[in-house]
């Protein structure tokens, strides 16, 4: 009998200090959300995630592990890690191939891991964009069967598929194609028309000057359905203040020019007049469409109405009329 007491005794010791020691190893275990800098990249699949701004970020994030050593950290000297019962450490690099810069949106992070989520630390204190190669351990619940990234700029998310390193950019895919499609349009340059016997037509001149698509503006953000993007032009007209021209009975009058702009792509008006710049000689401005995937004829018209001031001709307005026709490349 005092055999087996002395057996049970032992057997309750034992599974009161094992008890004791799961309860000390959970207390000094990492909590999920806890960032260890790691002393080497991660290793694993890497996706380029693009950003307005011609920014792009690396990510890459490696195999789950249930503890990581001291070694395998930034710093000294370093404790080892271990994670939860039941939870692991993902790591996880990135690398910022270009800086903020002033004026922009900061992105945001974050570490999706069997649906628990995990903001990643893409600003220091001051709120700059990180530059360089960072390196962390991220503490997760559970065993991160499922894992992905979302970066978030200005409302807009795109995901990064961690086993495939494939990107769902969403309304942001047109970053990922060839710049310079709305480069080469079929026509820049208004042909003019002007009044009877008008003198310094050649002083008439209208031209695009610019052009660009894209899925992001910072005074607009995002378009609103994926495969849009907006076409920026920046027109620049050229005109004289004052007229001569040759009335319908013949005697020569002075008009005064006051111009008045019109624009359209394929039918319909621009959501926005950016950066509008007028002189006496000169108005120019950006103007922003809505371009889908597909080919659009863009036409221009720019008309100048004159004022008799002076002299004897008739009648007592005149106009001059530029206009351009071309098409935008489609991306289909």
């Amino acid at each position: 009998m005092r055999r087996r007491t002395i057996v049970i005794g032992a057997v309750v010791i034992a599974v009161l200090v094992g008890v004791a020691l799961w309860f000390v190893t959970a207390a000094n275990a990492a909590r999920p959300g806890e960032l260890f800098e790691a002393s080497t990249p991660a290793s694993g699949r890497n996706a380029q995630v693009l950003l307005p701004g011609g920014r792009a970020v690396d990510i890459i994030v490696g195999e789950p592990t249930r503890s990581i050593d001291g070694s395998e950290q930034s710093g000294y000297p370093v404790d080892d890690e271990r994670a939860g019962w039941g939870n692991r450490f993902v790591p996880v690099s990135w690398v910022v191939t270009a800086r903020n810069f002033s004026g922009s949106v900061l992105p945001r992070f974050t570490l999706v891991s069997d649906d628990h989520r995990y903001v990643l630390p893409m600003a220091d204190a001051d709120g700059q964009l990180l530059a360089g190669r960072r390196d962390f351990f991220v503490a997760v619940q559970g065993k991160a069967d499922d894992l992905t990234v979302e970066v978030e700029y200005d409302g807009v998310v795109q995901v990064v598929d961690v086993e495939e390193g494939d990107v769902d950019p969403g309304v942001a895919a047109p970053l990922y194609e060839s710049p310079g499609r709305t480069a080469q349009l079929e026509q820049r340059v208004c042909a003019f028309t002007s009044a009877k016997g008008a003198r310094r037509p050649d002083e008439f001149s209208c031209t695009i000057e610019s052009s660009q698509a894209t899925p992001y503006l910072p005074e607009l953000g995002w378009v609103e359905d994926e495969g849009d993007t907006w076409l920026e032009l920046t027109v620049l007209d050229r005109f004289p203040t004052a007229l001569d021209t040759q009335g319908e009975d013949g005697d020569w009058g002075h008009y005064e020019l006051s111009a008045k702009r019109s624009i359209t792509l394929a039918g319909e008006q621009p959501v926005a007049v950016l950066r509008p710049d007028e002189a006496n000689f000169f108005a120019r401005g950006t103007y922003v469409f809505v371009l889908g995937p597909d080919p659009a004829e863009l036409v221009l018209t720019r008309t100048y109405l004159g004022t008799l001031i002076s002299g004897e001709g008739s009648p007592a307005k005149v106009r001059v009329s530029g206009s351009l026709k071309t098409m935008t490349p489609g991306r289909s």
